[in-house]
């Protein structure tokens, strides 16, 4: 038996020819080509390449930033923890006064940003290393230390090694090695370069003030300033000096000091080096209002 459409089912069976040539012309323009799939992954690999790159950048950064140096973090701020070892400036020198007598005299400054609470210095000899103890030292400050030897168990004009050693409160330590020979001490020179010294008085205020330098190559102890005015004195406490360095100081309206504008009055200089030696200067100063 044979079944016979209609016309209109025909055409809705068969369609019309030109629907059959479009089809694999539309078909070819919405399908990605393999070229652009492949650029499309290539495009994906590079910007997983870049996050990982700037991933590993910025981790390095976070890890070097938390473990920096002292050096490499900022000091002066309130409250801030500054992690690594203390650091110090350290100068050493063997002397000789004569044959059996010799000086150890060390200069220890805490350059660093950790307080120092102990400090050894250990001057190997001809014989055992000798230590010496310099104690506790506190940021940016100074520690001069002298130790005279009789029957020293050195040699004249021979080199030792000498170490230092500064410990921090919290563990944490630095250490620093010498090469000095053992020289006489008719090298060194105690000497102080007066910079200043002045007396200003108005009709309220009597001010001194002096800056003093350490023009020797022997490390100061101690250094006074002493003037003497129409009655009483006005003395000023500069305390260490290290060779070189500068330090100025001032009085105002001492006690018991009166001075009168135009008129000049004496001054002395005291000061003692780390070995004993002293030096001493006396002059005039004239008032000014």
């Amino acid at each position: 038996m044979q079944v016979r459409l209609s016309a209109r089912y025909s055409r809705l069976l068969n369609p019309p020819l030109f629907l059959l040539r479009m089809a694999p012309v539309t078909f070819k323009l919405t399908r990605p080509s393999i070229l652009v799939r492949k650029m499309q992954a290539a495009k994906i690999v590079a910007v997983a390449v870049v996050c990982l790159v700037v991933g590993a950048c910025l981790g390095a950064f976070v890890i070097g930033f938390f473990h920096a140096s002292p050096a490499e973090k900022p000091s002066g701020e309130k409250g801030e923890t500054v992690v690594g070892a203390p650091n110090i400036e350290a100068e050493v020198s063997l002397d000789f006064y004569s044959a059996d007598k010799l000086t150890v005299i060390a200069t220890i400054k805490n350059v660093g940003y950790k307080d120092i609470s102990a400090c050894n210095v250990t001057v190997h000899s001809d014989a055992d290393p000798l230590t010496f103890n310099i104690g506790s030292i506190g940021v940016g400050q100074s520690v001069h230390f002298c130790e005279d030897l009789t029957n020293p168990p050195f040699t004249l004009e021979k080199e030792y090694e000498i170490k230092i050693v500064a410990v921090a409160a919290d563990g944490t330590s630095v250490s620093k090695s010498l090469i000095r020979k053992a020289g006489p001490l008719v090298s060194q020179q105690l000497n102080v370069q007066i910079i200043s010294v002045d007396i200003v008085k108005d009709s309220t205020t009597t001010l001194v003030s002096v800056t003093i330098k350490n023009t020797g190559n022997k490390p100061i102890m101690s250094c006074t300033v002493t003037v003497w005015g129409d009655s009483g004195t006005a003395t000023l406490d500069l305390g260490a000096l290290d060779i070189g360095e500068s330090k100025s100081a001032s009085t105002t309206n001492p006690s018991g000091f009166s001075v009168t504008v135009g008129k000049a009055y004496p001054v002395k200089v005291d000061a003692t080096a780390a070995d004993g030696s002293t030096f001493s200067k006396s002059f005039t100063v004239t008032c000014t209002g």
